[in-house]
């Protein structure tokens, strides 16, 4: 499980065009750390999931995904930024979350 957590994390990581210190930036923990949830070696707790779902404006389910289809239908709401400062990431999350509640609304 770990393995499959760490590869969605990478796969949306990229498709963000974000680096792992960005990345790391956003969640409060150094990069190392961070490294060790994409490859598998460590196991992401969950409050450091529900942020990273917030980053990427995913809901969790999708660090649990194993069709790639899914995962990049997921990605409905990418940006990519060159070179993001922490604010820059705190209001494209911020963005993204909103788009996602709305996309909720409409469905129902």
């Amino acid at each position: 499980m770990k393995a499959l957590i760490g590869a969605n994390l990478k796969l949306f990581r990229e498709a963000a065009n974000y680096t792992q210190i960005y990345v790391a930036t956003f969640l409060g923990i150094d990069r190392g750390a961070y490294a060790n949830y994409e490859t598998g070696a460590r196991e992401m707790p969950y409050e450091l999931m529900e942020k990273v779902c917030n980053l990427y404006g995913i809901p969790l389910s999708s660090l649990f995904e194993e069709d790639p289809i899914k995962i990049e239908n997921e990605l409905f709401c990418a940006f990519r930024v060159e070179n993001p400062n922490v604010s820059d990431i705190n209001e494209i999350s911020q963005f993204k979350t909103i788009v996602r509640n709305y996309l909720k609304m409409c469905s129902y």
